[in-house]
Formats: structure tokens, sequence, C-alpha cells
């Protein structure tokens, strides 16, 4: 699947993409680069500009004051994470690869070229955005329970977006299947049914 083809799928979720916005999204043509794990994946990129998640799983991350550094949101392929194009001020935190990872970059003037021209695309947009945002309010409320149930609740969110990128948790040459039973487990610990 191209990189397009994983952004094309992730938007269409929400339903909202006819087939002009698809054609144009397929049209473009970004640039392909590798991203070594642990490194800024806008590293040199221009502000405002999107970063497509090819291969390879990445986190935007925070420093806080004490130096504990805090992941607050989590990438897979098919997912755009970006500056926050539009806002006063960049998000906050640095977006890493937490693997190696295949990004595609897209720069903000495309990204407005292709709203003004399609609506359906930004309304997709807006809709990745308050998905997002409700995985990070999801988290927020995880950050007070017991520590069990939060990481079952992160095992079963990496299971279930490691599904829908159609990665599924395989790596090369290692079988990384779980043991009869975690996801079980895992979804009952998350739910607080243990």
């Amino acid at each position: 699947m191209t990189p397009l083809a994983w952004l094309v799928r992730r938007l269409e979720e929400a339903a909202l993409l006819g087939v002009a916005e698809r054609r144009a999204l397929l049209a473009l043509a970004p640039q392909e680069r590798l991203v070594p794990a642990r490194t800024d994946i806008r590293d040199g990129q221009k502000a405002g500009s999107a970063h497509l998640i090819v291969d390879g799983v990445a986190c935007r991350a925070a420093m806080l004051p004490d130096g504990t550094r805090r992941i607050l949101a989590l990438y897979f392929p098919g997912d755009l994470c970006s500056t926050g194009r539009g806002a006063a001020d960049p998000l906050p935190g640095t977006i890493e690869a937490l693997s190696p990872c295949t990004v595609a970059d897209i720069s903000s003037g495309t990204i407005d070229s292709l709203i003004r021209s399609h609506p359906g695309i930004e309304r997709a947009l807006w809709w990745l955005t308050l998905v997002e945002l409700g995985i990070g309010q999801q988290w927020l409320i995880n950050a007070s329970w017991e520590a069990e149930r939060r990481i079952a609740h992160l095992i079963c969110e990496v299971r279930a977006r490691s599904q829908a990128s159609g990665r599924d948790m395989q790596a090369p040459g290692r079988d990384m299947q779980a043991p009869a039973g975690i996801w079980k487990s895992a979804s009952r610990a998350a739910s607080g049914r243990w």
C-alpha cells in the first residue's frame, strides 16, 4: 500500500471523502524519508508541515520540569502528525520515532491547497483531530488509574491501533503473537473487571 493510500484509508473512516477527494490525496507526491529510532521526526522540517507515518511507531513527547519525559500520543502507520497547522503556537513536545520509521512529509502549503479545493478533506482532517483529542482525553483519565489497569489499557490500544494499520504487532523475522488469553486479560484489566 502506498503512503497516501494509508492516509486515505485512515481519513475514509470518517466517511467524508468523495471520489474527487480520494483522487486529490492519491495524486500527491510526498517525499519519504527514513528516521532512526529515538530521533525527532520534525528535525529540519518547516513548521506547519504534516508527517505521515508510513512504517514504524512514533510518539509526541514532552519533557516535564523535573526532567522526566512524558509520552502524550502514539502514532502508527496511516497516522498523520503535525505541529498544529494554523495554531498560533506549535503543539507541545517533540514528535519522536520510537522505532525506525518511514515518514512522508506533506507541506502546509499543499494541505492548505487541498483544503481550499476539497472541503471533504478539511472535514476529514477535523475528524482526525477530534479522534486524537478523544484518545488524549482517555489518556488523561487513565492517569488516575492504578498501574496494572493503565498498562492493560495501553496494551489494548496498541493492539487495536496496530490492527487498524494492518500491522497487528508483527515484527520482521520474529513472531510477536501474544500468549493465548493475554488480550482477554488486558481487556478485563483495562475495564476494571480484574
